[in-house]
C-alpha cells in the first residue's frame, strides 16, 4: 500500500481515470443514446464517483501526513525565511575573520550553521528567499567539507588549520565573502 502511495501517476490514474471510465461504461449500457438526459446522467454519476473518490484519496494521503510533520515544515518555513538570514550573515562573516586571523575559535559554530542552513534548504521543499542563493552555500558547504573546517573547529586544531593551503583559504574567504553580500542585500530588501 506504501508504494502504491508513493506513485502520483497511479493515484491519479485510479482515482480520476477509473471514474470516468467506470461512468462511461455504466452510461452507455444503460442507455445507448446520445440525449441530454445521458449528458445529465454522466454527469451525476460522475459527480459520485469523483466525490467517493476524492474521499478515498485523502484519507489515503491523510495516512502519510503527521501534524509532527506538518509543524516541523512550518517550523523549517519560518527559520529560513527569518532567522536564516541573519544567522548566514553573521556566520559568513566570522569564517572570513577565523580565515583572515588564523584563528579556529568559533569556526565550527559557524561553519555548522552554514551547513545547517544550506541542508535545510536543500530538504525544504516550498519557496524561500535564499532557495536563490543554494548553490553559493553548496559551494561554500563543499570548500568547508573539503577541508574538514567543523573537524578543525571543534578539536581546536591550529596545526591542521595552518597546514591548509593557502589558495583554499582563499577560496573559503571568497565564497563567505560572496555569500554575506548576497545576504546583504537581502538583509537591506
Amino acid at each position: 500500500m506504501k508504494k502504491i502511495r508513493s506513485n502520483v501517476w497511479y493515484l491519479i490514474l485510479v482515482f480520476f481515470g477509473l471514474p470516468i471510465a467506470i461512468t462511461t461504461v455504466i452510461v452507455f449500457c444503460t442507455d445507448g443514446i446520445l440525449e441530454a438526459t445521458l449528458t445529465k446522467r454522466i454527469m451525476t454519476v460522475s459527480n459520485y464517483l469523483f466525490t467517493v473518490s476524492s474521499l478515498i484519496i485523502v484519507f489515503v494521503l491523510y495516512r502519510n501526513l503527521n501534524p509532527s510533520d506538518y509543524h516541523k515544515d512550518a517550523q523549517e518555513q519560518k527559520y529560513l525565511d527569518e532567522n536564516s538570514i541573519d544567522d548566514l550573515y553573521s556566520a559568513s562573516r566570522k569564517i572570513k575573520y577565523c580565515i583572515k586571523e588564523q584563528e579556529v575559535e568559533g569556526l565550527a559554530e559557524n561553519c555548522s550553521t552554514v551547513s545547517h542552513v544550506y541542508n535545510s534548504l536543500k530538504n525544504h521543499e516550498n519557496d524561500v528567499v535564499l532557495k536563490a542563493y543554494q548553490n553559493h552555500l553548496k559551494n561554500l558547504c563543499h570548500l568547508i567539507n573539503k577541508n574538514n573546517l567543523i573537524s578543525i573547529g571543534l578539536e581546536g586544531d591550529f596545526k591542521t588549520f595552518q597546514s591548509i593551503p593557502k589558495k583554499n583559504k582563499t577560496s573559503i574567504w571568497r565564497k563567505a565573502d560572496e555569500l554575506e553580500r548576497y545576504v546583504k542585500r537581502i538583509k537591506r530588501g
